[in-house]
């Protein structure tokens, strides 16, 4: 896929980092305990998001998780001073499963500084 940017010129050396969820039914030695019986876990089954650097094509870094929450609060809790979503300028693909406009542009102000913007 790396290949697919090489001639959007717009694009400039900008990172491209894509973030997706996807769900695995199962683990070894893992027994889930839904909440229809009382436990917390997913009945999709472990949440796995993953970081891509869309320009060597490869994965950067996964959050694993086994509660049934949102992905989108996933970022919020858990990767909110991830490395990878700090990059200055990057450009990120995301699903419209990550749409926060609140919380984005709170997110932009905080790391570029603005404490006049307002949301």
């Amino acid at each position: 896929m790396p290949e697919r940017f090489v001639d959007m010129a717009n694009l400039g050396k900008r990172s491209l980092i894509a973030i997706d969820a996807s769900y695995h039914k199962e683990s070894a030695h893992y027994h889930p305990v839904y909440p229809k019986c009382g436990g917390t876990d997913n009945p999709k089954g472990h949440l796995l998001m993953t970081f891509y650097d869309l320009r060597k094509g490869i994965p950067l870094d996964v959050k694993t998780e086994t509660a049934s929450i949102g992905e989108m609060r996933v970022i919020k809790e858990a990767l909110d001073d991830s490395c990878w979503m700090t990059i200055e300028n990057a450009l990120y693909s995301v699903d419209r499963g990550f749409i926060d406009a609140r919380y984005w542009d709170a997110r932009k102000a905080k790391i570029s500084g603005d404490n006049d913007h307002t949301i």
